[in-house]
């Protein structure tokens, strides 16, 4: 499965549209995951264990992105937007994908 945030693909023209697709990820942060993170808050530098989890809900968004495209018969997604909010007091954060799947 090709994937871009690019509206077409240098070389391979778009044969075929089949559709928008999305896939959503909804990480939820531990208590231990927010301590430390408040403590790195507080002395600066990156936090680790958010990024884990932003990477970990990245990765499984991607794979139901490609998931759904490939259920419609894509072997392509173009224009593909990523997005990460956090939700509630901050301790859940969600992960989106949507594109276009498409036949090259």
């Amino acid at each position: 499965m090709i994937v871009t945030t690019t509206p077409s693909i240098e070389g391979r023209p778009v044969i075929e549209y089949k559709g928008l697709v999305s896939a959503t990820a909804i990480h939820g942060i531990n208590v231990g995951k927010d301590f430390l993170a408040a403590g790195r808050n507080l002395v600066g530098g990156r936090s680790k264990s958010y990024e884990s989890e932003l990477d970990k809900g990245q990765a499984e968004t991607m794979a139901e992105l490609e998931s759904a495209a490939a259920d419609l018969g894509a072997n392509a997604i173009v224009g593909v937007t990523l997005d990460i909010e956090a939700l509630g007091s901050g301790n859940m954060l969600m992960v989106s994908a949507t594109g276009t799947a498409v036949v090259v």
